[in-house]
């Protein structure tokens, strides 16, 4: 277990987004740009002003939901709603561009492995600001999912640092984190002690 992915939170500000990577960047595995509902357009101008202001580097950058932005600005990754058909994504011949898909249940995580899914998010895992009066899914579930898949699966929601050891056991390849670093006093230093604590 150490993987550290950030994703962006579509309810703060371009303008907090590039603060919280330049302050957090060199801590984090991979950095996910989500925002739900933004055309393509506004995809790559954010893309791109993460990677030119905030210092992001492209290779370790995964776009959410576009495999078109991600192919335009050299991201390293393409990452997937559970509802997104994986068959429909180009990916260019010789690309080393990884494919992510979000899944919630056993069953699709077996089935997006099969359509070639090369790492999963499995989630939410604890109780969530993010998805408020759905219950979790808990780590027993992500344990079952993580013995059940050849690739990696990361733990996602309600993810803080006083919870990582209740997931050392589950087989999880790591964690992805929204307000553990986005609203943390210090974004440095709490992605600093959660890439600490998973290594």
């Amino acid at each position: 277990m150490n993987e550290l992915h950030f994703v962006t939170d579509p309810r703060k500000s371009l303008n907090e987004w590039v603060l919280v990577c330049r302050k957090a960047r060199e801590w984090l595995d991979w950095i996910h740009l989500r925002k739900p509902g933004a055309s393509t357009a506004e995809l790559q101008s954010l893309g791109h002003t993460l990677i030119r202001e905030g210092g992001v580097d492209p290779k370790r950058l995964t776009v959410n939901g576009s495999a078109e932005v991600a192919e335009n600005l050299g991201c390293g990754g393409v990452h997937l709603p559970e509802s997104h058909p994986i068959a429909g994504i180009f990916i260019k011949k010789g690309s080393h561009r990884r494919i992510g898909c979000s899944v919630h249940s056993l069953e699709a995580a077996k089935e997006k492995e099969r359509l070639g899914a090369e790492y999963l998010f499995f989630g939410h895992v604890f109780a969530s600001d993010s998805k408020p009066g759905q219950r979790p899914r808990g780590t027993w579930q992500l344990g079952q999912v993580a013995a059940a898949v050849n690739v990696p699966v990361i733990a996602i929601g309600g993810i803080t640092l006083e919870r990582l050891p209740s997931l050392s056991a589950t087989g999880c390849a790591g964690v992805a984190v929204i307000s553990a670093i986005a609203d943390a006093p210090d974004p440095a230093a709490a992605a600093r002690q959660l890439k600490q604590a998973l290594t």
